[in-house]
């Protein structure tokens, strides 16, 4: 290679960088595995199939993840953080506790109930999945907490309440998706968590 040549994986490419390529490969990855999990189960999800989905070459996907569990598990928690982090900007728009939870849930489970695929990928039974979503129960009783109250004593009543609420709310949400009960809507659902979630 001649001095000051761009090595070849670095070039510019349509207009893309290497960086906006990997970024763009990734996010495709990101919404490959959610479809796939979401609409077929864990068991579909190959490297393959999560590439072709993609409409990239399977060896692309090992360039950002060690393998198909390592881009599920991510991905979980990337959805995961972006649902806290809508509930968290809806809340923060109203000036008392009851219409803050009531619209940080509406957030979550508008978000959910209007994005099936994405809803079933969250609500997976896959081991590794399972874990993030214990994890995805915690930090979201954890941010209620946060916001909704001062002393340490309200903070740990506060988060067993968001833990109940939050686990018994995707709950709710799999039931209606599932088509068990068609009697649940959003309202309905948002009114239930958010009664939960209050003392």
């Amino acid at each position: 290679m001649a001095s000051g040549e761009e090595p070849r994986n670095l070039r510019t490419y349509g207009g893309a960088s290497a960086i906006q390529r990997l970024d763009d490969r990734r996010q495709r990855l990101q919404a490959a595995v959610v479809a796939i999990i979401g609409r077929a189960g864990w068991a579909s999800a190959t490297v393959r199939a999560v590439a072709a989905e993609a409409g990239i070459g399977p060896r692309f996907l090992y360039e950002s993840y060690s393998d198909v569990d390592d881009l599920a598990t991510s991905t979980y928690d990337e959805v995961g953080a972006e649902l806290i982090a809508d509930a968290v900007a809806a809340y923060t728009k109203h000036d008392n506790v009851p219409d803050s939870a009531q619209a940080a849930v509406s957030s979550i489970v508008h978000g959910l109930l209007g994005d099936p695929v994405r809803a079933k990928f969250l609500l997976s039974e896959a081991p590794g999945l399972v874990a993030r979503r214990i994890e995805f129960i915690t930090n979201s009783a954890e941010e209620f907490a946060r916001l909704s109250t001062q002393t340490p004593e309200e903070q740990i009543a506060s988060r067993r309440r968001g833990i109940f609420a939050a686990a018994g709310g995707l709950e709710l949400i799999r039931i209606r998706l599932d088509g068990e009960d068609d009697a649940l809507d959003a309202a309905s659902i948002t009114h239930t968590i958010t009664q939960a979630l209050l003392p």
